[in-house]
């Protein structure tokens, strides 16, 4: 795995895993980068000029499965993401950092086997869900998820992203042509802008 700044320069690798793994999560404060796959899950810890410091592996639930990393919360306290049994999404996970505590809940079947990022929207447990076929809200750890936008018949949704205050969604609707679309997070039930 490897870090580089955006203006192309101070390229350097910070972390060799072995077997295959997902794509690194860099935190809020980028100051910790985690990534997880069939290997194991780990964490990343830099130095205020991003050199590794060093790295652990995060102790995973009791149920054996691997957990895959997609979104660290605002403050850096908490990492989402999902366990996953083969290909198969089975729950989603919320991992307390500094505790290496575990809460997880059945992946809503919408989202199981579909490969799905689950985005943390605050430091509450609050996340969103990209699908190929909608975008669901689930407001609290265990609540039922909620249908924020629905792809239309031979449509598919990807690219799912998030304003730096995580109250605006922005998305790809794809077709034959792909359009770009945007909503409020905050704004329930309001259409999308195009």
């Amino acid at each position: 795995m490897g870090l580089i700044r955006a203006d192309g320069g101070g390229l350097r690798g910070i972390e060799h895993g072995a077997g295959a793994t997902a794509e690194p999560v860099l935190s809020s404060a980028g100051r910790q980068v985690a990534y997880g796959g069939a290997g194991g899950s780990f964490l990343v810890e830099l130095s205020p000029s991003f050199e590794p410091l060093g790295s652990r592996a995060l102790v995973l639930p009791e149920t054996g499965e691997n957990f895959y990393p997609t979104s660290f919360s605002p403050d850096g306290r908490w990492l989402a993401g999902q366990l996953r049994s083969g290909s198969k999404a089975s729950e989603i996970a919320l991992y307390a950092v500094a505790e290496g505590r575990w809460r997880s809940w059945e992946a809503p079947a919408t989202v199981a086997g579909t490969g799905g990022k689950v985005r943390l929207l605050g430091n509450d447990g609050r996340v969103v869900i990209d699908t190929p076929g909608a975008i669901l809200a689930i407001d609290a750890p265990g609540a039922p998820p909620r249908e924020l936008v629905r792809a239309a018949p031979s449509h598919r949704l990807r690219g799912l992203g998030l304003s730096l205050d995580r109250k605006w969604l922005v998305w790809i609707d794809e077709t034959d042509e792909s359009d770009i679309w945007m909503m409020s997070f905050d704004a329930p039930g309001a259409a999308p802008a195009r």
